[in-house]
């Protein structure tokens, strides 16, 4: 990878929010406003960086822990950073938003299936798990980003083409950017490419939540491979697991956010 690149990433300062839901910050009251700062990775990154030193992952909690003026700090770097949808396709950047939303969401759940602790930070960690992607993607020339192959194809289809085309990865490189941040040790381990046997059981759900979102949206990602790795890493049975993914659908389309980007893009929820 080119130093250049490099350096660009390892400058960067936050993941921009996504553009349409910043316009609903300032007027929302405080119980939306707290919705969209978890369902939203820019504002919950940046939430975490001023706050969560202590560990802390649970937006909620956050964002209850923050300041007035904390709090209007970060609506007011909201409102003045430059949208993301300017340097990225739009219905790439909201296929990047929809699945970060729904890896949160299913890691809540399988959380709740497997009975492991810390459900919220989970949850978080889930959503900011891809983060690093579109800051690396900001950096790139235009021809380089021509080339990405788009956010509906794998992980593993992206971080090939990244290290076939720039000598690198996202996950490396946010992985390097988030620890000098100080961000809490779930974001960091996060960034890890493989799981092994060895591994704290929130790093298996954490990858099982990624797989079972892409198994939505990446041809080579089948229910079949996300059922096998659920048995192998955390013991859990297809049927209870593929309740977890159906619930996890029907929540995904309650959520406000969701609401929000349907409407302003045209898009329709059924199909979530």
């Amino acid at each position: 990878m080119s130093s250049s690149i490099v350096d660009c990433f390892l400058k960067v300062k936050a993941l921009p929010p996504i553009d349409l839901a910043v316009r609903q910050l300032a007027l929302a009251e405080k119980q939306a406003q707290r919705a969209l700062f978890s369902q939203d990775p820019g504002l919950a990154l940046k939430l975490v960086r001023k706050l969560g030193a202590s560990g802390e992952l649970n937006i909620s909690e956050l964002y209850h822990q923050a300041t007035s003026n904390q709090l209007q700090e970060i609506i007011n770097w909201a409102q003045k950073c430059e949208p993301l949808s300017n340097a990225l396709p739009g219905p790439d950047y909201y296929l990047f938003w929809r699945t970060s939303l729904h890896r949160s969401v299913l890691a809540r759940a399988l959380a709740s299936l497997a009975g492991l602790p810390n459900t919220e930070a989970l949850a978080t960690a889930a959503l900011l798990q891809e983060a690093a992607l579109p800051m690396l993607l900001r950096c790139l020339s235009q021809a380089q980003a021509q080339s990405f192959p788009g956010f509906h194809v794998s992980l593993r289809a992206i971080v090939q083409w990244s290290r076939s085309s720039l000598g690198a990865d996202h996950r490396a490189l946010g992985a390097s950017l988030f620890a000098g941040w100080q961000l809490p040790e779930l974001i960091l381990q996060s960034q890890k490419m493989e799981i092994s046997p060895a591994d704290q059981p929130a790093l298996k759900l954490l990858e099982l939540a990624r797989l079972a979102a892409e198994s939505f949206y990446a041809e080579d990602v089948e229910l079949a491979m996300v059922q096998h790795s659920a048995k192998r890493w955390m013991d859990l049975e297809p049927r209870p697991l593929n309740e977890a993914i159906a619930s996890s659908l029907l929540k995904l389309s309650e959520l406000s956010l969701n609401k929000i980007m349907c409407e302003e893009l045209d898009i329709s929820g059924a199909g979530l």
